[in-house]
């Protein structure tokens, strides 16, 4: 990088890298985000995941203080990797090499991959153009997290078991990037509707105008509700069903029930 000020004017990093890892709300992503990084090929470099969310509970349960210290031993034995060096002295990658059997998944993988791509466009596309390398770097990884938990591997070859786990967790990232992509990809009209059927969902899938009255300050009265609701109807998220009154009398009244499908991904 040629700077304009500073005592040194061009700065030069060999092997230039970062890796980043964390979380970001979901509507701070769909701004900083936006087309201009989907198109430049940034989005395409991030594996990124949206678990559904979950109601908060309370929980007693905690992490075993020995699974805490085997997992500090396992960075901590990370970090203590070193570079390999050139015959010039020089820092290079160490290079680990796939088993026979390890190269045949992969490249049984990159080949469901490209069939995959082939009928892919625009960012989609280009997502799975980097996916595809992603199951050999995720079973790198892995390689290296068992050979520091002592498993019975060799340190410079890559078998199947850790290449059949990259790819499992590189498929898995296929979903969730479709699911992020779409939600960086909705209007504004989808992403209410969206969010409204997961808050349903989080509280068993059937609700009534009033149940959104009281559970959601942004919903002010059971018109506002039942036009809520009657678009989600509408959009095929789910449909209405008739409450009979009951021995005690009051009258008949509906409920919204939704769709088991509706934000299956």
């Amino acid at each position: 990088m040629d700077r304009k000020t500073g005592d040194r004017r061009t700065l030069f990093v060999p092997d230039a890298s970062v890796s980043v890892c964390g979380g970001i709300q979901p509507g701070i992503l769909n701004r900083v985000l936006s087309s201009e990084h989907r198109e430049n090929g940034l989005a395409a470099r991030l594996l990124l995941t949206y678990p559904p969310r979950q109601p908060k509970r309370w929980r007693d349960d905690e992490i075993p203080q020995a699974m805490e210290n085997r997992w500090a031993d396992v960075v901590r034995e990370l970090f203590l990797f070193q570079h390999d060096a050139g015959a010039d002295g020089q820092i290079r990658p160490a290079l680990i090499r796939l088993s026979d059997e390890a190269r045949g998944l992969y490249r049984d993988y990159v080949n469901v991959t490209g069939l995959e791509q082939a009928g892919l466009t625009g960012d989609l596309s280009a997502a799975w153009s980097k996916l595809e390398e992603s199951a050999a770097r995720l079973a790198l990884v892995i390689h290296c997290i068992r050979q520091v938990s002592g498993e019975s591997v060799d340190p410079w070859l890559c078998d199947a078991d850790s290449m059949r786990d990259g790819i499992t967790l590189a498929t898995w990232f296929k979903d969730e990037t479709q699911r992020v992509y779409r939600l960086l990809t909705e209007s504004q009209d989808s992403r209410e509707l969206r969010q409204a059927a997961e808050w349903i969902q989080q509280r068993g899938g059937i609700v009534r105008a009033r149940d959104l009255v009281a559970g959601r300050r942004d919903i002010a009265d059971i018109d506002q509700a039942e036009t809520i609701l009657q678009r989600l109807v509408e959009s095929h998220f789910g449909t209405w069903k008739s409450v009979a009154s009951t021995e005690r009398g009051g009258r008949p009244t509906r409920e919204f029930t939704l769709f088991a499908s509706a934000l299956a991904d």
